[in-house]
């Protein structure tokens, strides 16, 4: 597979939720949101596009704030899911 680095200066002409993650980081707690954002290719901007998964910050409180209880909530939740992740050999 290779690798290739392409400038994006544009801002993307659509986007996709794909998924929400949170983390602590020292006395902060974040939310992000996990988006696939679609760019027009610089080099061919009719013809082709780039697809790039990106992280963006959607909000954060400090840790001992009341409004920080949620994204501890949601973080606990996600932590856990995979307990419940059905694989094929599972059926």
């Amino acid at each position: 597979m290779e690798n290739i680095l392409i400038n994006i200066t544009t801002e993307p002409i659509k986007y996709k939720h794909i998924s929400w993650n949170v983390e602590i980081r020292g006395r902060e707690i974040i939310l992000y949101q996990i988006v696939e954002n679609i760019y027009k290719h610089p080099d061919a901007p009719e013809h082709a596009t780039i697809s790039k998964i990106e992280e963006e910050k959607v909000l954060s409180y400090n840790i001992i704030d009341k409004k920080a209880a949620s994204l501890f909530l949601l973080k606990n939740a996600l932590d856990n899911i995979s307990n419940f992740i059905v694989t094929k050999e599972d059926k």
